[in-house]
């Protein structure tokens, strides 16, 4: 049976499996925008079948040995951007981590959706971020591609999945670490990573960090703070604080926000370090009594850090040295919607939310690529011919032009 068939037949909750399960990273990307145009159209309406028994959660996900893995110490050095070498590595860096981020979306979706009892949306919205986490994947293996490298032509490291199995029992956890904490990074780190590529006359790079991955990155670090806050409301206010803190009377917002505080103490080791991008923080609504005070290595340390923001606390940086600004400004109004829509606080689910069944498909590996088609106009960042031209062909694989993709059909 064709892959795209065999896909029509899952839940999003099997779909998630598969990607997990399958080895190749370029494979995943291309699943992942299969699995979401299916959705988009309807072929696949199905969150997952509660009359299934629930599936078993994967130690790790699959992966082959296309990059070589080593420990974070004896990862290359990335440089300054001044080389081609030097951009190449910042770029097949980012492609790793990418990569690693389809897989902690779809990990989301397996791992907490139905174990949570999560509504529809929360399945819909890690499924949006697992598209973008792809398409960000496939656009940064092409223009390695397009320098004379390739996604693997480098070894890397896993720091990122080794974080996230720390909270493989929290969904909570997850949020805030892996899906406010870190996304949060990317934030503070790439405006100076796009002026980087600009200085050194990197133009292509630039654009596709900024007008591309940047904005998009904003929406995911919104759906880690909008389902963190979704679980404190559904909790209805009873938050557990640290034992030795005194007990105060807190209105919702700042019990939210010391719970968060809670969460990174216990799950993150360090501080969070400024500076940070508070422009695209706030804009994913992260606002700074969330991270502030984290950024100082003691819990009465806090009280001064939150007097220092009163006083103008230390932003972000985002000059290129030649005074001017690399800033969320040129998002689109299509992202700019996005942003706000992954912003919008999430209602209590009702009993029906969940997904009901579908009936389940066997197995647990993809069965190839398949073909992949670009948004057409108005459907988001664009892909162009050429670049999907130069990452499919290193693999042999059709690529098909979305004006020659035929519209699936309903369901029945």
């Amino acid at each position: 049976m064709a892959p795209e068939k065999i896909l029509a037949k899952c839940t999003l909750e099997e779909a998630a499996f598969r990607v997990l399960n399958t080895p190749s990273a370029h494979d995943k990307a291309l699943m992942t925008e299969e699995i979401h145009s299916m959705w988009r159209t309807g072929v696949m309406t199905v969150t997952h079948d509660l009359d299934a028994p629930a599936p078993r959660q994967l130690e790790r996900p699959a992966r082959d040995a296309r990059v070589k893995l080593v420990e974070p110490s004896c990862a290359p050095r990335l440089g300054k951007g001044g080389s081609p070498e030097s951009r190449v590595a910042i770029l097949h860096s980012l492609a790793h981590i990418e990569s690693w981020a389809i897989d902690l979306s779809w990990d989301a979706i397996a791992r907490f959706g139905r174990a949570e009892k999560m509504p529809r949306k929360f399945f819909e919205d890690f499924l949006a971020v697992a598209a973008d986490e792809a398409r960000h994947f496939s656009l940064l293996a092409a223009r390695l591609v397009e320098l004379g490298s390739s996604y693997g032509a480098l070894t890397a490291h896993d720091g990122l999945w080794e974080s996230a199995t720390e909270t493989r029992d929290s969904l909570e956890a997850r949020l805030v670490i892996e899906h406010c904490v870190h996304e949060a990074r990317g934030l503070d780190v790439l405006p100076g990573t796009i002026a980087k590529f600009r200085r050194f006359g990197d133009d292509p790079s630039a654009d596709l960090l900024e007008h591309v991955i940047y904005p998009e990155e904003i929406t995911h670090c919104a759906a880690g703070v909008r389902w963190f806050t979704y679980l404190q409301n559904r909790m209805g206010g009873a938050l557990v604080v640290d034992d030795d803190d005194d007990e105060e009377e807190l209105d919702d917002a700042a019990r939210v926000a010391k719970r968060f505080h809670v969460v990174v103490r216990k799950h993150f080791k360090g501080i969070l370090k400024p500076p940070f991008n508070d422009e695209a923080r706030s804009r994913a609504g992260f606002q700074r009594e969330w991270y502030e005070p984290l950024s100082v290595d003691d819990r009465a340390g806090a009280e001064k850090a939150g007097a220092k923001a009163g006083a103008g606390a230390v932003t972000e940086s985002t000059t290129d040295g030649k005074g001017s600004e690399t800033k969320v400004a040129g998002v689109g109004e299509s992202i700019a919607k996005k942003i706000d829509e992954f912003r919008k606080p999430i209602a209590r689910p009702r009993l029906d939310d969940a997904g009901t069944g579908m009936g389940g498909v066997g197995g647990s590996s993809w069965d190839g690529p398949g073909k992949v088609q670009r948004p057409g106009p108005g459907e988001g960042p664009q892909i162009s011919e050429a670049q999907w031209r130069a990452y499919l062909g290193e693999f042999g694989d059709s690529f098909v032009p979305h004006s020659q993709v035929q519209p699936p059909r309903s369901p029945g």
